[in-house]
């Protein structure tokens, strides 16, 4: 993928990791992933409205914990993988570089 179709943008520096979308296109497939954690968590609230026990609550509440884990790790890694990468650290020093010869 060109980076020009790359539906987000990545803004790394040395302390942090953002990523945005960049197109509609980006702003689409945010719109899937978030519909995707609404239904998992639809789907932990009817678990817990049927729990009859502290074990199916616990259950719950741990499968719950485990599969927000699991979608936070895929949006992630799924947005990275189509994220043009900027890298903040690196224009600093071009931005500093030029300063100094100013």
């Amino acid at each position: 993928m060109r980076d020009e179709d790359k539906p987000f943008i990545c803004y790394k520096s040395k302390s942090s990791i953002k990523i945005v979308p960049r197109n509609m296109a980006g702003w689409r497939a945010t719109a899937l992933w978030t519909l995707l954690m609404i239904v998992l968590v639809v789907a932990f609230i009817a678990a817990i409205g049927r729990a009859q026990s502290d074990v199916a609550v616990t259950g719950s509440i741990i499968g719950f914990i485990a599969l927000m884990t699991v979608w936070a790790l895929g949006l992630f890694r799924w947005t990275k993988a189509r994220s043009e990468i900027v890298d903040m650290d690196e224009l600093l020093a071009i931005k500093r570089e030029r300063d100094r010869k100013a």
